[in-house]
This record gives structure tokens, C-alpha cells and sequence, in this order.
């Protein structure tokens, strides 16, 4: 029985679904054989060609392209022009398979292995790409933190839709009435908003990865737009990695979020961290963008990452000023942000370190080392209470008003009030007087 009669012989087989005439009792016992195999890898190519679908054209360009290698590699080449063109998706079976006529179960999983390493293949492609970048980072209804430089600002007012080209692709950030912009010193227009402008922005993320902003932090200076690197997701370490923060999330509840980290060697990558840790971040500086950190397991569950910060006097001071969040010396005047003169030159958003010694509804009142300062929680202010000892529900209620607590606060500036728009809020112990 040559390869070449049961090669023919499935084909037809395949192709009729009928025994062909003239087969003998052991071809079709081979026959039968073969087809349970051929129905197996069927199946096997249907779902990876589903997983293809579903992936990004490149990656799914590169599958294809595996796929034709394999049949063109698998197919005798003698045998090209003797079949019409109509049979070449049985007959590439029928090739492959004949040409393992001692295929057993142990072969068929073979084979259905190196489809579903083709299938992983595809799935590690969307995971490293770079423009699938902001889908791994950009949980939406997660707040988040984030820079680049405006491309484009469209719209009037209160109602504008900024192009944020940022190391996570193009962003489109929503721009509303409740957004609070400032500069190095004071609050701006929100129509203030020019290209090459290089811009903070925290807020929350929308159903479609695009950014409603809570606060925008602008300042003089025009950036050419960085260059987009991919984030790759980081598992396990063996020793603490150290690098620079570019991007922090912070989930709906607190107790968790993503930061992608800068290793200074051309890599970024994407750390999942508790909310402690996130609580770490903030507490040393509002704005945690370029805070250096050693990203460690310590502590933490598999996969998850604790932070230590690494002293200022070996690291490049934070984006938004120095660990001290607190106010500068002298009073608070008007219509300048209490936190004014931290750092010149860069985009930072508002930051204050003191005591809350009161609160009137969604407005508590912060003791500084320099006087008091109200702060209005709004409805989108993410809470991080874990070294409270706080239940977060009796905090935004106000059944408890966390009075006596040290706090840290990152956000916006309302200069007509002379009030900070908190977003976020990090919540320490009592201070016991």
C-alpha cells in the first residue's frame, strides 16, 4: 500500500464522504483512521481560526502566514498540477495526513499541540505589541494617572476633547466643566489647551479607554511628542527591579492597581500592585509620575508587587515636586495653588500633606504646617483607606468624618474659591495628640 494510493483515496474519502470503489479492507481501515484524526485537527483549526479572528490583522497575518507554510511545506510538489484547483483544501489534508499514515492518538496530539502553540503565538503577539499598550494598562472606571504632550484640542469652553499623544498611544482625554487646568502657579481657561503643550492628566477611564479628566496640569514649556513603547506584563522577579514611574492606575475600590514602570534601559514594564502600595506612591508625592521605586514581591501574592520608595537624594525628584507635598512657606493668597514654586518647569498636580480638623459635607478642612485649607471630595475622588483602619462607605457618607486622620491629597484647584479639588484622597491613622 504506497503513499500514494492512500493519499488518493482520502482525498476522495474526504472530499464524498463515502468509501471509494475499490478499496481494499485494510485501506479502509485506514481510511476510517484517518478521518477520526482529520475531524480532530478540524476542530483544533476552527478554534485557533476563531482566536485569529478575534486578534489584531498583524497577528493574525502572521498565523495565516504559519498556516500556508505548513500545508506548502506538508504538500508533495509532484503532485501540484494534477488536481484541479477546487480540491486543494482536502487534498492539503489529505497530504498531510497520509504522509503520517502511523498517526495515532499519540500523533493527533502532537499535532493539536503545535496548533495550540500557534494559538499561543498569537495571543503573545497582542499581549507585547505596542499598540495594544493602553488596553493593558486603561481598565475602565480605574483612575488614573498619565502624561504626554497634546497633538490636538478641539471644541470650546467647557466641552473639549483633547488627542493626548502619549508613551501609550494616542489618548483622547474628555475635557468638562468639572475639570479643574492649572498651571505651575494658578488655574488657566480650560480653551488654554495648545499643541506641543505638555500635559498631566488624572482621571477616570471610560468604557472606550478614552479619559475624563479630572485635572489637567499644563505648563509653558513645548515637547515634541515621546515615542510609544510597549509594556511588557511582569510575573515574577528574583530580585527587586528598580526604575521610574510613567503611568499609575488606582482600581474603583482601592485595593489594587497597574503602574508601568521605566527600568532606564529602554524597557517598560506593566506591574500590578497592591493598594498599599498605590497608598506608598501618593503619600510621597501627588503626583506619582517619575518617582523612582524598587518593585519588589515581598509581602504580596503572586504577581502582585509592593513598592519602597528610593530616597530623593539618589533619585530625580517626582514629577510635582519634592516628597514634602505640603505648601510652601508664608500664606495661602488667592487664586495661586497652595502648593505653588515645588517644581518649576514641570506639569504637577496640587498636592497638600496635613490633619483633617473638620468637615461639612463633602468639604474637610486640612490643617497644614502653614494654616488650614478646605478640600472638596467630588463624586469621582478615589479613596485609599488601608491605613486608616476607615470603611470607605461611612467616609464618602460622611457617618465618618475622619477627623483627626493625617492626609494626603492629589488634585485640581478652584481659584475662586481658594479651595483643592481632590482626586485622590490617602487616608492615614489618628494622630494621637
Amino acid at each position: 500500500m504506497s503513499a500514494e494510493r492512500i493519499e488518493s483515496l482520502l482525498e476522495e474519502f474526504l472530499a464524498t464522504g463515502t468509501v471509494p470503489a475499490g478499496a481494499t479492507d485494510a485501506e479502509q481501515a485506514e481510511l476510517f483512521a484517518l478521518q477520526d484524526a482529520a475531524l480532530a485537527l478540524r476542530a483544533s483549526l476552527a478554534s485557533v481560526e476563531r482566536q485569529a479572528g478575534a486578534a489584531m490583522p498583524a497577528a493574525r497575518a502572521r498565523f495565516e502566514r504559519y498556516i500556508r507554510a505548513a500545508e506548502s511545506e506538508a504538500r508533495p510538489p509532484a503532485r501540484e498540477a494534477i488536481h484541479p484547483p477546487e480540491s486543494r483544501r482536502g487534498r492539503s489534508w489529505g497530504g498531510v495526513l497520509a504522509m503520517h499514515r502511523g498517526l495515532t492518538a499519540f500523533g493527533t496530539a502532537a499535532l493539536l499541540g503545535s496548533l495550540a502553540l500557534v494559538a499561543l503565538f498569537v495571543s503573545q503577539a497582542l499581549l507585547s505589541d505596542v499598540e495594544s499598550a493602553s488596553a493593558q494598562v486603561l481598565t475602565p472606571g480605574d483612575y488614573v494617572q498619565v502624561s504626554g504632550v497634546v497633538a490636538s484640542a478641539t471644541g470650546e469652553g467647557d466641552a473639549q476633547r483633547v488627542t493626548l499623544s502619549s508613551e501609550l498611544g494616542d489618548l483622547n482625554v474628555a475635557v468638562s466643566q468639572s475639570t479643574s487646568v492649572v498651571d505651575d502657579q494658578t488655574a488657566q481657561e480650560h480653551g488654554s489647551l495648545h499643541p506641543g503643550d505638555p500635559v498631566l492628566v488624572g482621571g477616570l477611564v471610560g468604557k472606550d479607554r478614552s479619559i475624563v479628566a479630572s485635572t489637567l496640569a499644563v505648563t509653558s514649556r513645548r515637547l515634541a511628542p515621546g515615542e510609544r513603547v510597549g509594556a511588557k506584563q511582569l510575573h515574577r522577579l528574583e530580585q527587586a527591579l528598580d526604575g521610574k514611574v510613567v503611568t499609575l492606575t488606582i482600581s474603583s475600590d482601592g485595593k489594587s492597581g497597574q503602574l508601568v514602570l521605566d527600568d532606564g534601559k529602554g524597557n517598560r514594564f506593566l506591574v500590578r500592585i497592591s493598594g498599599t502600595a498605590a497608598e506608598t506612591l501618593l503619600s510621597n508625592s501627588a503626583t506619582a509620575l517619575g518617582t523612582r521605586i524598587l518593585a519588589t514581591l515581598a509581602g504580596e501574592p503572586s504577581g502582585v508587587f509592593s513598592v519602597q520608595i528610593v530616597p530623593e537624594s539618589t533619585a530625580t525628584p517626582a514629577v510635582g515636586g519634592s516628597p514634602t507635598v505640603g505648601p510652601p512657606s508664608g500664606p495661602f493668597p488667592a487664586g495661586i495653588r497652595p502648593d505653588a514654586g515645588q517644581a518649576p518647569q514641570r506639569p504637577s498636580f496640587v498636592g497638600i500633606r496635613g490633619t483633617i480638623v473638620g468637615r461639612e459635607g463633602n468639604v474637610i478642612t486640612v490643617e497644614t504646617a502653614k494654616g488650614t485649607l478646605q478640600v472638596v471630595l467630588r463624586a469621582d475622588t478615589r479613596l485609599l483607606l488601608l491605613e486608616s483602619g476607615l470603611a470607605r462607605d461611612a467616609v464618602l457618607h460622611g457617618d465618618s468624618p475622619a477627623i483627626g486622620h493625617r492626609v494626603t491629597i492629589s488634585g485640581g484647584y478652584d481659584p475662586q474659591t481658594n479651595r483643592v479639588l481632590a482626586d485622590v484622597v490617602v487616608l492615614g491613622p489618628r494622630v494621637t495628640r
